[in-house]
């Protein structure tokens, strides 16, 4: 089944599983998307990077059917992307969150890692001030273990776990 969600819906999504981008509507009523496809959906068209920030929070407080996250990143092209994304939000909870069970992240790692592409993927298209090529030459070791390149740094994905964690404590 091919889906398609408007931006207005996936920020709405973000926000209710924890990480608000801007102040949501929330009069403003939209189906309720699975972290899986959610996931999927923002990869696949947002091409946004503080939109891919948000995933490892997402991850943590409202946790994917991770079988079907790797049958749909495959299925779509995207198992680079994910299993990067994946990979990063591993080591944040580990390093954050050491008692939270993180077996089923961990075998969607590995069922993805053997898929992946040998075409390098794009993650996003932000400040790129030498296009393509510099995103080619500057990637950082975790984005060539994938095989990917405009990715945001893990430290950045982490700060704003870190910031969005402490947020939804408050609440």
């Amino acid at each position: 089944m091919d889906y398609h969600y408007c931006r207005e819906a996936l920020v709405y999504n973000l926000g209710i599983k924890g990480f608000t981008l801007t102040r949501v509507d929330y009069d403003k009523k939209f189906d309720m998307i699975p972290t899986e496809r959610l996931i999927i959906e923002i990869l696949k068209t947002q091409n946004n990077e503080r939109l891919l920030e948000g995933l490892a929070i997402i991850i943590d407080n409202s946790p994917p059917n991770y079988n079907n996250l790797a049958e749909y990143a495959i299925k779509e092209g995207l198992q680079n992307q994910v299993g990067y994304l994946l990979n990063a939000t591993h080591g944040i909870l580990r390093k954050h969150k050491p008692e939270t069970n993180l077996s089923q992240l961990e075998k969607t790692i590995d069922k993805l890692k053997p898929e992946t592409s040998k075409e390098i993927k794009f993650l996003s298209e932000l400040n790129i001030p030498n296009g393509e090529q510099s995103l080619l030459r500057d990637r950082k070791p975790e984005e060539i273990e994938w095989n990917v390149a405009g990715a945001p740094p893990t430290a950045q994905i982490e700060r704003q776990y870190v910031i969005y964690s402490y947020e939804l404590s408050k609440r």
